[in-house]
């Protein structure tokens, strides 16, 4: 068990001390350290937020790990997430403690409290006991209110509606590109991240188990920021956009060590490519609108198009995003002899 790993469980453990699991929690992913520090949590179920930052307070944790904090509150949660434990019949609630059949395969579940929570409703999260973190401690947050987690939407920053529509070239590349069967599922998927939390956390994990490694970089950094769908989908794509541009670049070092791009843009290297026809027509063009509408719009664009109120991409075009990506990848593997996780020349087409 790595070092990580055993601070998480920690976390987790005191979180769980607390009545916390993931139907209570909902925690923000912009919110760091020193901003509560300095402003206080913002109003809402940041339970998760106020443990971790006890723990650094109180220097149980070293606090000099406080730059990762919004990092660990993500683990934590998502390992609340993937629990197979019915978050109904949890420990902090007594009625569930006292029942004769109460869970035997985890132990939080057969360990009584310090004392009992209610099962939570709309609102704040209070953690009630003087000695553990409570939102009372901290001061009224000067936060906007689009950073205050009241909403109860599950796309709390824009509509329903606007979360299941695509631009026409995003969703026709995805049409050209996937078989009918892996465009239902996508559309399907996107469908889910707009119900029930109960059914977009199961579109998540689904969506996290798709976008594994390898490579580790930088599919580890998406499988992060898919856990943040339907709400913040900029940075998904551009780590996806980021495996397309590795694979590409790896492919043109491969066949042409002494002239291939090395750290240029992915539209360097599918000029190469076109150049030297070393890709079918098809491929490239594909390559192209992914590297127009998708890629370099996530980096560098930051207006939005019309008729959409905050967001520059949608939940759906996120998650065909990923089904189009690992199909390119996909074809692009077929023209290279690079290993798995991409390791094989990385290090010398960075440095050219």
């Amino acid at each position: 068990m790595s070092s990580r790993d055993l601070v998480i469980n920690l976390i987790l453990l005191e979180a769980r001390k607390h009545g916390l699991n993931y139907w209570n929690s909902n925690p923000a992913p912009n919110l760091s350290y020193s901003q509560i520090k300095k402003y206080g949590l913002p109003e809402g179920q940041h339970g998760v937020e106020a443990v971790l930052y006890r723990l650094f307070e109180s220097e149980i944790l070293d606090r000099r790990m406080k730059s990762q904090f919004s990092f660990y509150v993500s683990w934590v949660y998502t390992k609340m997430t993937r629990d197979a434990h019915d978050p109904i019949h949890c420990a902090s609630h007594q009625s569930c403690f006292n029942r004769p059949d109460h869970c035997k395969s985890h132990k939080y579940c057969q360990i009584k409290p310090q004392e009992w929570f209610p099962e939570p409703k709309a609102g704040n999260l209070e953690l009630k006991s003087n000695d553990r973190p409570s939102l009372r401690h901290f001061p009224p947050s000067p936060f906007p209110v689009e950073m205050v987690a009241k909403k109860t939407s599950s796309y709390r920053t824009g509509d329903r509606s606007e979360a299941l529509t695509s631009a026409d070239e995003i969703l026709n590349l995805a049409k050209e590109l996937l078989s009918t069967d892996d465009f239902d599922r996508a559309i399907k998927l996107s469908t889910m991240l707009v119900s029930s939390k109960t059914v977009k956390r199961t579109a998540i994990e689904e969506l996290v188990e798709l976008a594994a490694p390898p490579p580790k970089r930088p599919m580890s950094y998406a499988q992060h920021e898919i856990q943040f769908l339907p709400r913040w989908t900029r940075d998904a794509l551009r780590y996806l956009g980021d495996y397309v541009d590795v694979v590409a670049k790896h492919l043109t070092y491969e066949l042409w060590k002494d002239s291939a791009p090395g750290n240029a843009p992915l539209g360097a290297s599918i000029a190469l490519l076109e150049t030297r026809k070393a890709l079918p027509d098809s491929i490239l063009t594909w390559l192209k609108t992914y590297n127009s509408f998708i890629y370099r719009p996530a980096k560098h664009d930051f207006r939005l198009p019309g008729g959409r109120k905050l967001h520059r991409f949608t939940s759906q075009e996120t998650v065909l995003t990923l089904f189009v990506t690992l199909k390119l990848v996909e074809m692009l593997k077929q023209y290279s002899h690079c290993n798995r996780e991409l390791n094989c020349h990385f290090e010398a087409v960075l440095q050219r």
